[in-house]
């Protein structure tokens, strides 16, 4: 009778144990890949290689003068490095806050042709182009077991970016030079979710996606001395709504340490702020441009469990 009551009450225990744990908050993790066993403390670092993208170049194509009408062939930025730093820490099984600021910056010079239309004449002209990015994210995740190899996480915070652009152009027969400056600044909220696959032997793959929406100042400044544009100067500035996007996809695998794990990342990013840049020169000419990134990155994240 004793053996069966014992008996009775391990299977109880059991199937309550099971079903606690099958209705209950998921374990917490940055990245999803990375075993969930308890309270840590989240470093990260990633190396981007990244090419900014416009739907309309800052320097927008075609300029007319007064009397002449310019065609000019695109200075196009060109890939280069930037990072991303992340610190987070995870907490209550299913929780994190995490902190993180990505960073891009690279000139981009070279020689463009520009031709007359009425007289029919051609000049070379030096050209740079210096586009600058930094975006930081505070970020309050939830994690969710979706089964044995699928796990989601949902997040939403707020992020502050800042892009820039300054642009030169210089004819090979002047001294003096044109420079057109954009410059956007803007913060608001920040939602999105990771989504992660488990493969064997501590592999995983993931597509994560976010958007946000932010408020902030837009401004240009412009020097023309007649090769973008007749002698003079223009500024203005404006409150306005910016849209951003942005998708990765990649794959991960953790090497297990004794009170930690150490991740490598790889993977590829997208991402667009739409009509965050605007520049019109003395004559009104130029225009609005969205401004993205893409490219490859690669990175190493450290958890240290608590």
């Amino acid at each position: 009778m004793d053996l069966k009551k014992i008996a009775f009450a391990v299977l109880g225990f059991s199937a309550s144990t099971v079903f606690a744990g099958a209705m209950g908050p998921g374990c917490s993790s940055m990245d999803p890949a990375m075993p969930c066993e308890g309270p840590a403390w989240i470093f990260g670092v990633q190396a981007l290689y990244l090419k900014p993208t416009y739907n309309n170049h800052p320097q927008l194509g075609s300029f007319a003068t007064a009397s002449v009408a310019s065609r000019w062939n695109d200075l196009q930025p060109i890939y280069s490095w930037g990072f991303r730093l992340e610190g987070a820490h995870q907490f209550n099984n299913a929780n994190d806050i995490n902190v993180n600021w990505s960073h891009y910056s690279k000139t981009t010079s070279g020689s463009t042709f520009i031709t007359t239309i009425s007289p029919v004449t051609s000049s070379q002209h030096l050209t740079s182009i210096k586009p600058k990015w930094d975006a930081a994210n505070v970020e309050f995740g939830h994690h969710v077991d979706l089964g044995n190899t699928l796990d989601l996480r949902f997040h939403g915070g707020i992020q502050y970016s800042r892009i820039s652009h300054e642009y030169r152009a210089r004819s090979n027969l002047l001294t003096f030079s044109d420079t057109l400056q954009m410059k956007y600044y803007g913060f608001g909220p920040r939602i999105g979710a990771d989504f992660t696959y488990h493969l064997p032997n501590e592999f995983a793959v993931y597509a994560k996606g976010a958007a946000a929406l932010l408020i902030g100042k837009q401004n240009f400044n412009t020097i023309t001395a007649g090769i973008l544009d007749i002698p003079g100067s223009s500024n203005g500035s404006r409150t306005l709504l910016v849209p951003e996007l942005e998708a990765k996809v990649g794959a991960t695998y953790t090497f297990k340490l004794t009170q930690s794990d150490l991740c490598v990342d790889a993977g590829y990013m997208w991402q667009n702020y739409f009509k965050a840049q605007k520049v019109l020169t003395i004559s009104h000419l130029g225009g609005e441009t969205d401004f993205g990134l893409y490219g490859p990155y690669l990175g190493l994240k450290w958890v240290g469990y608590l």
